[in-house]
């Protein structure tokens, strides 16, 4: 096929895709049930806002299809972690459960107060531009594309480190009622419904709901000082939350479709469970954080003498909560003009509303609980003008976007008794009692087109101009004022700023087509993530904004297909420069007492690396695949007031807050830290064999091996956040019936119950505590499919 043929190939797909709104069909899959594959499946993406196949897109993209994605028993998207190479996703940890921290290629985010992740999840068009909420919403799903490096050009505000782009099933015209049930060991019970309803002939709806229901892995076996009853030998950290999704479709005229989505998820489940991990840096580790006569006793942390020997039994004193309201709408319409170009519009919404109640320091003290109050509603608008002459040497597209977003965050931090030395202290102080509003608006202009100068070299040029404004205030919250303050940590009065950002960011690349199974390609691309203000700041001069983050990138890589589209191989080299990066540390507060979280802005950073992809159809029905990531991520300069040097720990031979100084990112340096979360190596391998059972049906067993390096999971590369290099196991087996009306799988996560670190939450040199990704699980599943 011709570089113009795989052009109508591709206007052919986008025809299919949005006339029919039907999901690809699995490999080898015929109207007479289901049969095994006898070549690899070549998903269709939309990694340059317009479908093409993956292999012909000059972009590092991972496509995850039906297929991959019913093996993977979703619970959350955190179950696509190391799907990628150089690719983590997991849960934040510590106080949400619904929240996501992404990290691509040696960057990323952990937070959720409201600042902005490098790397995007976006769900039908509608971008998520927090950690927040972003693990939800992943049921009826059709296709997950994991786009690499920076995507600012198309995607918009603040992808300098990539996207997650999430397609979820659209209505077909014919009647589809489908329904499944999950069941596993720690009291998992899930299930999904899907109704796909033809109204007319020009009218399909699609309504998709699911429940999440588990005891958690956690046993808190607590017993109250005061009455000496042990709270329960109770199931702690699991499940529980509903969700729905309903799609319209509506066809008025052939050339005209308007789709609208709307979507709501309740969570009503404990906070996340974290294990005491308190070191010897940690003030907790061995009596009061006061003096050294404190009658406290000290909690030393699991891994240390006198600590927890399981780390999935604790002793909190509050199972505490993690709630959480979400819904939105997608309005999206595409219009394929008389003129030579298609129109599309895209608008969204979206608000939640959470709280959550966290044991902070994970242990049986009353000694530091966060009560966190946060509500957030945004909206953008989207209009697109694309070239649809598949004929033409030229194919472009440009449009504007329009984003806003309110949000709120209240944040008590409440010292209980066992914090102070004074045996007397019996009531909670409050340490910070703070809200924060903040406001941010983005108007955007952005245009990219290729442009094919030879039969078989295709040129790229794409460019976008964002405006920014966003808005802070600060000010006491009005929840818990019946605890007496720390006035040094109080806001009075409320303090405030804004400021506004323009930028103008590029994309270069060229694309060589050897032949229709082999292509190379070359990019460079910038990226920018906007400014932004500490949202714990209590004083105005600690309200300075701190600057945008950006990224110059250069990628080179190759795609190939080989032995009639049996063997797939694509490699990825990489070179990523990151200067004044955003990331949430901890600092001494100014002119009072105690640390202070805020973002530190003066990070450069260096990551590059190579990636490569393998699948292979030896003989039909079993596929192979494989991946591996080398990452070498280094700061090439940080120069920050962190609080990093804990008792006991001498950081440049000066006392603790003084700043970090890696102008030259000495290793000798005492101060020297590694990016966290970068790890040197990542790999996956798994493999599936499909067995052709004819009459009976189709048995398919499947394995997955993946591999994560040592890393740490902290800013601070504090020894409590260390993780060492570890392997995790899976394993399934499903049976379809010949008719494709029913599957049955048997599955087992984490088959050797490896125990790994997803996150270390050190607070200020007080306490910490761990947070774990999950154990081994296993469970039976059946999907059943009335047409």
């Amino acid at each position: 096929m011709t570089g113009r043929g795989k052009l109508l190939a591709g206007a052919a797909m986008v025809a299919a895709l949005v006339g029919s709104g039907a999901a690809y069909a699995q490999d080898g899959q015929t109207d007479d049930g289901p049969r095994v594959a006898t070549e690899i499946e070549t998903l269709v993406v939309t990694a340059e806002r317009r479908a093409e196949s993956v292999q012909d897109v000059p972009v590092s993209v991972t496509a995850i299809g039906e297929a991959q994605i019913q093996r993977a028993f979703l619970n959350n998207l955190a179950d696509f972690t190391r799907a990628a190479p150089n690719f983590t996703i997991e849960g934040v940890g510590s106080v949400s459960r619904s929240s996501a921290v992404v990290y691509s290629r040696g960057i990323g985010f952990s937070g959720i107060d409201g600042g902005e992740p490098p790397v995007g999840v976006a769900i039908d068009g509608l971008a998520y531009f927090t950690n927040a909420g972003t693990l939800l919403n992943t049921y009826d799903v059709s296709q997950i594309e994991i786009l690499q490096g920076p995507q600012g050009t198309l995607f918009g505000r603040n992808t300098t480190g990539g996207v997650i782009n999430i397609r979820t099933n659209n209505p077909t015209p014919d009647y589809e009622v489908s329904g499944k049930l999950r069941a596993g060991n720690y009291g998992r019970f899930n299930t999904n419904v899907v109704a796909n309803l033809p109204i007319t002939d020009t009218l399909a709806v699609r309504i998709a709901a699911e429940t999440r229901k588990s005891d958690g892995f956690f046993r808190n076996l607590y017993v109250d000082p005061v009455t000496t009853q042990r709270q329960g030998d109770t199931r702690v950290g699991g499940d529980n939350s509903q969700a729905i999704r309903g799609k319209i479709q509506w066809k008025p005229v052939d050339d005209l479709t308007l789709m609208f989505t709307a979507f709501y998820t309740k969570q009503r489940q404990d906070v996340p469970v974290g294990q005491n991990g308190n070191g010897p840096t940690d003030a907790l580790y061995t009596r009061g954080p006061i003096t050294p006569n404190s009658p406290v006793a000290g909690r030393p942390g699991v891994g240390y003498p006198g600590g927890p020997t399981d780390i999935r039994t604790v002793r909190r004193d509050t199972d505490g909560a993690d709630n959480l309201d979400q819904k939105g709408f997608i309005f999206d319409t595409h219009y394929r003009t008389p003129w030579g170009f298609d129109l599309t519009t895209i608008s969204t919404y979206l608000k939640y509303r959470s709280l959550q109640i966290a044991d902070f320091d994970a242990t049986d003290l009353n000694y530091f609980t966060s009560n966190i109050h946060t509500g957030r509603s945004q909206q953008s608008v989207e209009v697109r003008l694309q070239g649809n002459d598949a004929e033409s040497p030229l194919q472009w597209q440009g449009g504007v976007f329009y984003f806003s977003t309110r949000h709120k965050n209240d944040q008590t931090n409440i010292l209980g008794p066992s914090f102070f030395a004074n045996t007397a202290a019996t009531t909670p102080v409050t340490l910070q009692n703070l809200a924060t509003r903040t406001y941010a608006r983005s108007l955007a202009a952005f245009a990219q087109a290729d442009y094919r100068v030879m039969d078989n070299l295709i040129l790229t040029a794409g460019a976008r101009y964002t405006t920014e404004r966003k808005r802070i205030t600060n000010y006491p919250s009005l929840r818990n004022l019946n605890y007496p303050y720390d006035a040094t940590n109080i806001v009075t009065p409320a303090i405030s700023n804004q400021k506004t950002w323009d930028d103008i960011i590029y994309r270069l690349s060229a694309r060589y087509e050897f032949s229709d199974d082999l292509m190379a390609y070359a990019s460079y691309s910038t990226g920018k993530k906007a400014g932004g203000f500490s949202a714990s700041a209590t004083t105005l001069s600690q309200l300075d904004p701190y600057k945008p983050e950006s990224v110059k990138a250069m990628e080179a890589g190759v795609k190939s297909d080989w032995l009639d589209n049996r063997l797939r191989v694509n490699v990825t080299v990489f070179n990523n420069k990151y200067s004044n990066l955003q990331v949430g540390a901890f600092r001494p507060v100014a002119g009072g007492s105690g640390q202070q979280s805020f973002v530190a802005n003066d990070a450069f950073e260096r990551a590059k690396g190579v990636e490569g992809k393998v699948t292979a159809l030896p003989i039909p029905g079993l596929e192979l695949n494989a991946s591996v990531g080398y990452l070498h991520a280094r700061y090439t300069s940080f120069v920050s007031a962190l609080s990093y040097n804990f008792p006991g720990h001498v950081c440049n031979g000066a006392v603790a807050g003084v700043p970090i100084r890696q102008d030259h990112a000495d290793s000798s340096d005492p101060c020297y830290l590694i990016p966290p979360r970068a790890p040197k190596w990542t790999a996956k391998l798994e493999g599936a064999y499909s067995i052709d059972l004819g009459e009976y049906g189709v048995l398919t067993p499947h394995v997955a091996w993946s591999y994560e390096g040592a890393h740490f999971t902290n800013l601070t590369n504090a020894p409590q956040g260390f993780q060492g290099r570890y392997a995790v196991w899976d394993a399934d087996l499903t049976y379809e019936d010949p008719k494709d009306r029913y599957r049955v799988s048997a599955f087992m996560k984490n088959v050797t119950n490896k125990t790994h670190l997803i996150n270390a939450n050190p607070i200020a040199g007080l306490f910490n505590a761990n947070y774990y990704a999950d154990p081994k699980v296993y469970g039976v599943e059946l999907a059943v499919t009335f047409r």
